[in-house]
């Protein structure tokens, strides 16, 4: 997908949103990591044969573990993402 046709989708979806567009762009770049799993949940939808949403869920963890083993959990036990978005409000405080 080309970036200019990418910027458009996102000015369309933006009209309506509180959140900047390069978040967005950015949110839609680095989670096509999950391809594979919207695929899966495509196909079974289409087949008639879709499975316990866990399944899908466990899809995505995956799909983040593969790309980084301790994806969710530091070596000394820190919740990565608890931490992530902590930084990421105090950040937005901050800014305001």
């Amino acid at each position: 997908m080309n970036k200019a046709f990418l910027r458009k989708v996102i000015a369309i979806l933006d009209e309506d949103t509180k959140f900047d567009s390069k978040q967005i762009e950015k949110g839609i770049e680095i989670e096509k990591e999950h391809k594979d799993t919207i695929e899966r949940i495509i196909e079974d939808t289409q087949k008639e044969q879709i499975k316990p949403l866990s399944e899908y869920y466990k899809g995505i963890t995956f799909d983040h573990l593969n790309e980084a083993p301790l994806y969710y959990i530091a070596p000394d036990g820190t919740d990565r993402l608890d931490e992530l978005e902590e930084k990421a409000n105090e950040e937005l405080k901050a800014k305001r």
